[in-house]
């Protein structure tokens, strides 16, 4: 997906906040167009999620439309837990080079 950086960013984010969903497939007007999902898109979605540092759980989703060979991808994950004792400066989510 073209906008796969700036979703990793995003998701990023809400690592380190409340936890978040992220989707593709939504345009600017707030419109359902969904989008062609091939094996390389999936790949990169699932590259772009290993890069993620440390290692999150993040639940993919490929939602399809009615009448349409096009889905809407949702990536969802959970704040990061801070175990007890730790320093925030180990777990806080370096996002494998994405922007937070």
């Amino acid at each position: 997906t073209g906008q796969l950086e700036r979703g990793m960013e995003t998701l990023c984010a809400f690592l380190n906040k409340e936890g978040g969903t992220v989707l593709f497939g939504i345009n600017d007007r707030k419109k359902i167009i969904g989008q062609e999902v091939a094996d390389t898109t999936k790949r990169n979605i699932a590259d772009a999620v290993s890069r993620l540092e440390p290692t999150a759980a993040v639940q993919i989703f490929y939602v399809p439309l009615l009448d349409s060979d096009r889905k809407v991808i949702a990536l969802h994950v959970e704040n990061i837990i801070v175990p007890i004792g730790a320093r925030i400066a180990d777990v806080i989510a370096a996002c494998g080079g994405y922007k937070a």
